[in-house]
C-alpha cells in the first residue's frame, strides 16, 4: 500500500515490451539480445554487418556480451589528479611563457583594452559602441 508505483503497474509494463524488431524499426537492427528466445538468430558482428549465427551461439552470454564490449569500445581515461592537473597546467605556462604569438596576444589585447578604456573616459556612451563597431569590422 506504501509503494510508489504499485507492483501491478510494473507487471503490465513489462508484459507490454516488445523484443527488437529491426524489420519494423531500422534503429533496432543492431541490438545484442542475451535472452534464449529461438527467434534471437542474428547479432551485430564486430564488423557492424549482421550474420546469421548458430543459435547455440547467441545464447552464449560471454559470447553476446562480447559483441556488446567490441561495439562499446573501450572504458573513458579515468580523470587525472590533481597533481597531473598542475603539471599540466605548468606545462601550458611553460609554453606561453615562450611563445611569441602569445606574447603578442598579450600585447595587442593589452592595446585593444587601454584604447577602449581611453574612448570610454572622453565622452559620452555612444563614442564607446562607435569605436567597437569599428574595431570588429
Amino acid at each position: 500500500a506504501d509503494e510508489i508505483v504499485p507492483s501491478v503497474a510494473f507487471d503490465r509494463m513489462a508484459n507490454a515490451f516488445e523484443p527488437p524488431d529491426p524489420s519494423k524499426r531500422t534503429f533496432e537492427d543492431p541490438t545484442v539480445r542475451t535472452d534464449d528466445d529461438a527467434s534471437n538468430t542474428r547479432v551485430r558482428s564486430d564488423d557492424d554487418v549482421n550474420h546469421d549465427v548458430n543459435h547455440d551461439d547467441v545464447n552464449d552470454d560471454a559470447y553476446a556480451w562480447g559483441l556488446v564490449w567490441d561495439a562499446w569500445g573501450a572504458p573513458p581515461r579515468l580523470p587525472i589528479t590533481e597533481e597531473e592537473r598542475e603539471a599540466l597546467t605548468t606545462a601550458g605556462r611553460d609554453a606561453n611563457a615562450t611563445s611569441a604569438v602569445h606574447a603578442l596576444d598579450l600585447r595587442s589585447r593589452r592595446a585593444l583594452g587601454d584604447a577602449m578604456r581611453r574612448v570610454s573616459s572622453g565622452g559620452p556612451g555612444g563614442r564607446r559602441a562607435d569605436a567597437s563597431v569599428a574595431l570588429n569590422a
